[in-house]
């Protein structure tokens, strides 16, 4: 599958410089409303897995927000050539962190419940590969992204109500950019329901659902930590029941 690499970095670059640029301005205008917290802003952008782009089935995995960057980065989001460094990262980031344990006692994180859950829909979507390497070999076949891809350093907690609003219209066209670049064939939305404002998430499903023209099957689902075997099993069944008939 063939992709304009450089057109790509370009825009990114692009939605970023200004998504920084509005986050800058963003609290001279935030009378009565949360403000951004502070100018320690990082990115953490769509990647995929190295056979990911050669695959004939092609696995998005999207997440509310980016989690928690407790590594101090080479650049903040609004340093000179921030924008471009992490679009760079995340073009060099071939998930093999998924593979990895941290600390002696640790489970690989392609096992802790929101990645066994990815883990064990592709193993329904291909299960000769997804089983190879100790069962981590579907790892190389997914992509994985955020609604909202920029988020305070080292921080635990999803991006306050400031961030979100600031970042909100140009991670719209982020997606979009991400999807037509990617070109999944399945796309795997988890996040919970709790979201502060309702239109904010249905906004990026009209973006997603435009994708079932284009043969792309979409599921939705809630996230899977502190479930049930029992609960773990529906929400698998359930997914796949959308694939079957979330079709274009």
């Amino acid at each position: 599958m063939k992709n304009n690499n450089a057109e790509y970095k370009k825009v990114m670059v692009q939605y970023l410089t200004e998504a920084a640029e509005t986050i800058a301005g963003y609290n001279n205008h935030a009378k009565g409303r949360s403000k951004i917290m502070n100018k320690e802003l990082v990115a953490d952008l769509a990647k995929c897995g190295e056979r990911y782009m050669d695959s004939p089935i092609r696995l998005m995995v999207i997440g509310r927000a980016a989690g928690r960057i407790s590594e101090e980065p080479e650049k903040w989001l609004d340093d000179t050539d921030g924008p471009a460094y992490y679009v760079d990262l995340a073009r060099q980031d071939h998930l093999e962190w998924l593979r990895e344990a941290k600390g002696k006692r640790s489970k690989r994180i392609c096992k802790r419940p929101f990645y066994k859950l990815v883990g064990d829909v592709m193993c329904e979507l291909m299960p000769e590969e997804a089983q190879k390497e100790d069962g981590m070999g579907w790892t190389h076949y997914i992509a994985r992204t955020n609604f909202y891809d920029i988020t305070y350093f080292n921080s635990a907690t999803n991006p306050n109500a400031a961030l979100i609003q600031a970042q909100h219209p140009i991670m719209l066209k982020m997606m979009e950019c991400d999807l037509n670049y990617f070109k999944p064939t399945h796309i795997l939305v988890i996040t919970g329901g709790d979201w502060p404002e309702a239109k904010k998430f249905h906004d990026f499903m009209k973006m997603i659902d435009v994708t079932k023209e284009k043969n792309c099957k979409v599921a939705v689902t809630g996230r899977p930590e502190f479930k049930s075997c029992k609960e773990l099993q529906e929400m698998k069944n359930n997914i796949w029941r959308q694939f079957q008939t979330n079709q274009g």
